[in-house]
């Protein structure tokens, strides 16, 4: 019960504070971004060909606003854009956060590509490490990062570097020391359970980038015997998730490895889970400040 009543809490905390946020990133990221890379990049990352708007947010108004807050960098699940944290995104700027504390970007098609179709690819890696190294060196700042569903192991491979299964290329060396709070919600971290029985059918649990839990990329991001997604990092899952659920090869498939703490509720599903914890990963990332 204690979460739904936090839930509750969450809701009515948006009734009562909902104010119009804009979608996109402000005119002063825009613009960074263009001088530090080019208009093909930042196309890229802001994803305006998807159709609700919302592919992408952040960035700051001008050069003269500041914040004390560490940014935050939310990840989307396979299906999913940014569009996945619009009331997540509403709360924290009703509540002491700015635009220039919030960040998100959109991997993949907004879920034209059905899920046994979709795999752990190293072009959606290399734009989630592209983001925070751009996000970090934009705020002068470590980051915080909140990764739903497949947007786990896309997140911890692209700060564990090194190099990709499916392509070979080379990422780079980890970049852990950029991450203060890494929250990992209902993750795909040991793999998907369904892939036992669907292995040799989809692609989605193919051997090499698959979610299957004994695929090369499920390995290669749980090989290390550190925690190296953050300074801090934290799991959130439901034992009620029954897309990712929760045996892996003997893991429970969401857990994080050398995680500060594994947080377990049954009251939520893989899809209501976002809103449903959002005061404890709020209160994870309340707690850090520059």
């Amino acid at each position: 019960m204690k979460f739904i009543k936090k839930y509750l809490y969450f809701l009515l905390l948006c009734m009562y504070r909902m104010e119009l946020i804009s979608s996109l990133f402000t005119n002063h990221f825009q613009q960074y971004i263009t001088k530090k890379y080019n208009e093909s990049i930042l196309k890229e990352f802001e994803r305006k060909d998807i159709l609700s708007g919302e592919g992408s947010f952040g960035g700051l108004n001008n050069e003269n606003e500041t914040s004390s807050r560490i940014p935050i960098i939310f990840i989307h699940g396979a299906t999913g854009s940014g569009s996945t944290f619009k009331d997540i995104r509403a709360f924290f700027l009703n509540n002491g956060y700015i635009n220039g504390d919030i960040y998100g970007i959109t991997y993949g098609d907004n879920g034209l590509t059905p899920l046994f179709f979709v795999s752990f690819k190293c072009s959606d890696i290399k734009l989630i490490r592209r983001f925070i190294l751009l996000v970090s060196n934009y705020r002068k700042s470590k980051v915080n990062i909140l990764a739903y569903s497949m947007g786990v192991g896309l997140t911890r491979k692209a700060i564990l570097g090194g190099k990709c299964v499916d392509t070979d290329e080379f990422l780079g060396a980890r970049i852990t020391t950029l991450v203060n709070t890494y929250v990992s919600l209902a993750g795909v971290s040991y793999g998907y359970e369904g892939c036992d029985k669907l292995s040799e059918i989809f692609l989605f649990c193919n051997p090499l980038n698959g979610m299957s839990c004994s695929s090369k990329f499920i390995k290669d991001i749980n090989t290390p015997n550190f925690r190296y997604e953050g300074q801090k990092s934290y799991a959130i899952y439901s034992t009620n998730d029954l897309i990712v659920n929760q045996n892996c090869c003997e893991n429970i498939c969401s857990q994080l490895k050398y995680s500060n703490k594994n947080i377990t509720t049954n009251e939520f599903d893989h899809y209501t889970i976002v809103n449903g914890t959002l005061l404890e990963y709020f209160n994870f990332f309340n707690h850090t400040t520059k």
